[in-house]
């Protein structure tokens, strides 16, 4: 197993780690501070370390770089969905589905991926999603467009970030800041 920390130029920094069969875990383990509404138009994505620069390593810093810059709407790179409990795999699997731009709710996913548990049970599973963009957690919402948490916060540093990606994505917001997506991934 590989593993690299990777530096995004006004966005943060990530954890990644990859073997043979693809990305295992991506993560923000610091998030930068800004105004939602500063979007970098070509950040530098960088190694700052990395415990064996390889061909998927090199690769990920490339996609990484394309998504933001806005070149790249979906992910390529194979990656790997861990083993855990099921509904989580589920929801994760659901969660995929969900198109650049656009917003599913908690609830829409709970059906999708067939949550005995609804809307709380969803916020769990994203909560716990090793696989940062790769499951695009921050396209899952509130009902009514509330963005609701993310990374496992309702902090206004952590719903700052989540509202940066979405806008990264085109997302547009209404005088009170829920998301109004260019549509909404249909049950």
């Amino acid at each position: 197993m590989t593993k690299g920390h990777i530096y995004i130029e006004d966005w943060g920094e990530m954890e990644a780690t990859w073997n043979q069969r693809g990305l295992l875990s991506l993560s923000f383990v610091k998030m930068f501070p800004a105004w939602p509404e500063h979007l970098p138009s070509k950040p530098a994505v960088s190694f700052i370390s990395c415990s064996e620069e390889d061909s998927f390593g090199l690769a990920l810093i490339e996609e990484l770089a394309a998504y933001f810059s806005r070149q790249k709407k979906s992910f390529t790179l194979p990656f790997v969905i861990p083993n855990r409990p099921t509904f989580y795999s589920r929801v994760w699997e659901r969660a995929t589905d969900c198109p650049y731009g656009q917003t599913i709710s908690y609830g829409d996913l709970a059906a999708q991926a067939s949550c005995s548990g609804g809307a709380r049970a969803v916020g769990g599973a994203m909560r716990n999603n090793p696989l940062l963009l790769y499951v695009p957690c921050h396209r899952v919402v509130a009902s009514g467009g509330v963005l609701g948490g993310f990374y496992g916060s309702r902090d206004e540093a952590s719903l700052g970030f989540k509202k940066r990606l979405l806008l990264l994505e085109g997302a547009s917001f209404d005088k009170n800041g829920h998301v109004i997506s260019r549509g909404n991934m249909e049950a």
